[in-house]
């Protein structure tokens, strides 16, 4: 296989980032096809019939579900997932992410029959910034500047409007390459 799919999520009930990025292995070329945003208010909008019934974070549960099953439909080699952190004090958060992380896997397990491959978030900023504690519009500066990272740009997604979400995502996308895909092509 020289061309490896990659798809990669930068987690969050508020804002989920993503990323369709193919790995050329001959090259070491990861160009993002495809990125994008899953946010959590819209998800809310578009199922007030459900918030009648149901808690605020099971219908954003609920509707991420649906929408990382609809990015399935790319056919993706591996999926990658940017890791929860805990911050003291932020318990919550921490718990909110994990469930969103949860529910990338169940459907990716679902519909791909694949593992998510999970990366800590400071491994995923030093691969992309070489600094473990960078700022997400650091990140967002290395992989655009990045001569290896070739992001598609489109009318409904140009690079001016990207978000820090979507550069997350594709951070992750580019230390999995670094990281975690090696040794999976040297088996």
């Amino acid at each position: 296989m020289k061309v490896i799919r990659i798809l990669s999520f930068d987690p969050g009930l508020t804002c989920t980032g993503w990323a369709i990025g193919d790995y050329d292995i001959e090259t070491g070329m990861l160009t993002i096809n495809k990125y994008g945003k899953i946010e959590g208010k819209k998800l809310l909008i578009k199922n007030k019939e459900l918030l009648a019934i149901y808690s605020k974070q099971f219908v954003q549960l609920n509707a991420l579900a649906e929408a990382v099953s609809e990015l399935t439909k790319c056919k993706p080699n591996y999926v990658v997932v940017e890791d929860a952190f805990h911050q003291p004090g932020r318990t919550s958060a921490y718990a909110a992410l994990i469930l969103c992380i949860r529910t990338i896997e169940v459907v990716i397990a679902q519909n791909l029959n694949l593992p998510v491959n999970r990366l800590p978030p400071c491994k995923v900023k030093s691969l992309s910034t070489t600094y473990g504690n960078a700022n997400k519009a650091t990140v967002q500066e290395a992989i655009l500047s990045d001569d290896l990272i070739n992001v598609k740009e489109t009318r409904q997604n140009p690079l001016s409007r990207m978000v820090e979400h979507e550069a997350d995502a594709i951070a992750v996308a580019k230390a999995f390459v670094m990281d975690i895909l090696p040794t999976h092509i040297n088996k």
